[in-house]
Protein backbone atom coordinates (compact mmCIF):
# COMPACT_ATOMS: atom_id res chain seq x y z
CA UNK A 1 0.00 0.00 0.00
CA UNK A 2 1.39 3.49 -0.83
CA UNK A 3 1.83 5.79 1.85
CA UNK A 4 -0.10 8.72 2.13
CA UNK A 5 1.59 11.96 3.32
CA UNK A 6 -1.47 13.33 4.72
CA UNK A 7 -2.77 10.36 7.06
CA UNK A 8 -6.09 9.92 8.29
CA UNK A 9 -5.84 11.68 11.55
CA UNK A 10 -7.40 8.98 13.49
CA UNK A 11 -7.88 4.84 13.63
CA UNK A 12 -9.99 2.14 15.00
CA UNK A 13 -8.72 -0.41 17.52
CA UNK A 14 -11.22 -3.00 19.50
CA UNK A 15 -10.05 -3.14 23.28
CA UNK A 16 -10.80 -6.01 25.61
CA UNK A 17 -10.87 -6.42 29.09
CA UNK A 18 -11.54 -9.04 31.79
CA UNK A 19 -13.96 -8.17 34.78
CA UNK A 20 -14.51 -9.75 38.18
CA UNK A 21 -17.98 -11.69 37.61
CA UNK A 22 -19.98 -14.20 40.10
CA UNK A 23 -18.20 -17.44 41.85
CA UNK A 24 -14.57 -17.02 40.62
CA UNK A 25 -15.86 -15.77 37.20
CA UNK A 26 -14.43 -13.60 34.76
CA UNK A 27 -16.58 -11.35 32.52
CA UNK A 28 -14.94 -10.78 28.78
CA UNK A 29 -15.93 -7.33 27.58
CA UNK A 30 -14.87 -5.62 24.22
CA UNK A 31 -15.83 -2.25 22.86
CA UNK A 32 -14.03 -0.11 19.90
CA UNK A 33 -11.92 3.06 20.54
CA UNK A 34 -11.60 5.90 17.93
CA UNK A 35 -7.79 6.95 18.86
CA UNK A 36 -6.09 10.30 17.64
CA UNK A 37 -3.08 8.97 15.28
CA UNK A 38 -0.05 10.95 16.72
CA UNK A 39 2.85 12.39 14.31
CA UNK A 40 6.44 11.02 15.55
CA UNK A 41 7.57 14.09 17.66
CA UNK A 42 3.94 13.48 19.33
CA UNK A 43 4.16 10.04 20.15
CA UNK A 44 8.12 9.89 21.33
CA UNK A 45 6.82 13.12 23.93
CA UNK A 46 3.87 11.34 24.87
CA UNK A 47 6.05 7.94 25.77
CA UNK A 48 8.40 10.79 27.37
CA UNK A 49 5.50 11.38 29.74
CA UNK A 50 4.94 7.81 30.41
CA UNK A 51 8.30 7.01 31.07
CA UNK A 52 8.97 10.10 33.16
CA UNK A 53 5.53 8.78 35.13
CA UNK A 54 6.96 5.31 35.71
CA UNK A 55 10.04 6.73 37.56
CA UNK A 56 7.66 9.37 39.70
CA UNK A 57 8.28 8.30 43.02
CA UNK A 58 5.53 5.91 44.86
CA UNK A 59 3.48 7.58 47.81
CA UNK A 60 3.64 5.40 50.78
CA UNK A 61 -0.20 3.75 51.53
CA UNK A 62 -0.77 2.12 54.90
CA UNK A 63 2.09 -0.46 55.33
CA UNK A 64 3.64 -1.78 52.26
CA UNK A 65 1.07 -0.71 49.62
CA UNK A 66 1.91 2.10 47.53
CA UNK A 67 0.06 3.73 44.17
CA UNK A 68 0.96 5.68 41.54
CA UNK A 69 0.68 9.65 41.06
CA UNK A 70 -2.73 9.17 39.19
CA UNK A 71 -4.54 11.88 40.80
CA UNK A 72 -2.22 14.31 41.18
CA UNK A 73 -2.93 17.36 39.53
CA UNK A 74 -1.18 20.73 37.73
CA UNK A 75 2.40 18.82 38.85
CA UNK A 76 1.78 16.44 36.20
CA UNK A 77 0.85 18.68 33.38
CA UNK A 78 1.61 18.71 30.04
CA UNK A 79 5.11 18.71 28.45
CA UNK A 80 7.84 16.61 27.39
CA UNK A 81 9.27 14.53 30.05
CA UNK A 82 7.07 15.51 32.81
CA UNK A 83 4.50 12.73 34.35
CA UNK A 84 1.49 11.71 33.00
CA UNK A 85 -1.51 9.73 34.30
CA UNK A 86 -3.62 7.13 32.67
CA UNK A 87 -6.67 9.64 32.57
CA UNK A 88 -4.38 12.06 30.63
CA UNK A 89 -3.23 9.74 27.87
CA UNK A 90 -6.63 8.99 27.27
CA UNK A 91 -8.06 12.60 27.25
CA UNK A 92 -5.20 13.34 24.93
CA UNK A 93 -5.90 10.00 22.32
CA UNK A 94 -9.50 8.89 22.42
CA UNK A 95 -12.16 10.66 20.70
CA UNK A 96 -14.76 8.41 20.50
CA UNK A 97 -15.99 4.63 21.19
CA UNK A 98 -18.56 2.40 19.67
CA UNK A 99 -20.23 -0.50 21.61
CA UNK A 100 -20.10 1.00 24.95
CA UNK A 101 -23.56 0.12 26.26
CA UNK A 102 -25.56 2.07 28.92
CA UNK A 103 -27.81 0.31 31.77
CA UNK A 104 -30.49 -0.18 29.26
CA UNK A 105 -28.29 -1.89 26.95
CA UNK A 106 -28.32 0.68 24.95
CA UNK A 107 -25.70 2.82 22.92
CA UNK A 108 -23.90 5.38 25.30
CA UNK A 109 -22.64 8.56 23.63
CA UNK A 110 -18.98 9.25 24.10
CA UNK A 111 -18.86 12.01 25.84
CA UNK A 112 -17.06 13.41 29.02
CA UNK A 113 -19.74 11.93 31.43
CA UNK A 114 -20.02 8.71 30.25
CA UNK A 115 -15.76 8.51 29.59
CA UNK A 116 -15.63 9.20 33.88
CA UNK A 117 -18.23 6.54 34.60
CA UNK A 118 -16.82 3.75 32.03
CA UNK A 119 -13.40 4.27 33.30
CA UNK A 120 -14.84 3.62 37.28
CA UNK A 121 -15.01 -0.21 35.99
CA UNK A 122 -11.91 -1.92 37.46
CA UNK A 123 -9.66 -2.14 34.34
CA UNK A 124 -10.89 -0.16 31.83
CA UNK A 125 -9.00 2.92 31.74
CA UNK A 126 -5.63 0.32 31.76
CA UNK A 127 -7.07 -1.63 29.17
CA UNK A 128 -8.03 1.73 26.93
CA UNK A 129 -3.96 2.88 27.17
CA UNK A 130 -2.53 -0.37 27.07
CA UNK A 131 -4.22 -1.23 24.01
CA UNK A 132 -3.13 2.75 21.97
CA UNK A 133 0.25 1.66 23.29
CA UNK A 134 0.20 -2.12 22.15
CA UNK A 135 -0.51 -0.80 18.26
CA UNK A 136 1.86 1.66 18.32
CA UNK A 137 4.72 -1.16 19.59
CA UNK A 138 3.24 -3.28 16.60
CA UNK A 139 4.23 -0.83 14.13
CA UNK A 140 7.20 0.14 15.82
CA UNK A 141 8.10 -4.14 15.76
CA UNK A 142 7.52 -3.93 12.27
CA UNK A 143 9.54 -1.16 10.91
CA UNK A 144 13.03 -1.97 12.77
CA UNK A 145 12.49 -5.55 13.34
CA UNK A 146 16.42 -7.08 11.69
CA UNK A 147 15.50 -7.83 8.28
CA UNK A 148 17.25 -11.16 6.77
CA UNK A 149 20.74 -10.81 5.57
CA UNK A 150 21.13 -11.12 1.81
CA UNK A 151 23.93 -12.84 0.42
CA UNK A 152 25.05 -12.08 -3.07
CA UNK A 153 25.83 -15.18 -6.10
CA UNK A 154 29.49 -13.97 -6.74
Amino acid sequence: MAMRIAPVPHFWAEVKFSMIGDLDTSIEVSFKVKYRRLEQEEYEALLARVHASRRAPLAPLGDAVAVAREGQPEAADAGRGKPITDLQVIEEVVLDWDEMLGDNDEKLPFTKDNLALALKALGCKAAIVKRFFELHGKELEKNFAPRPATTSGA
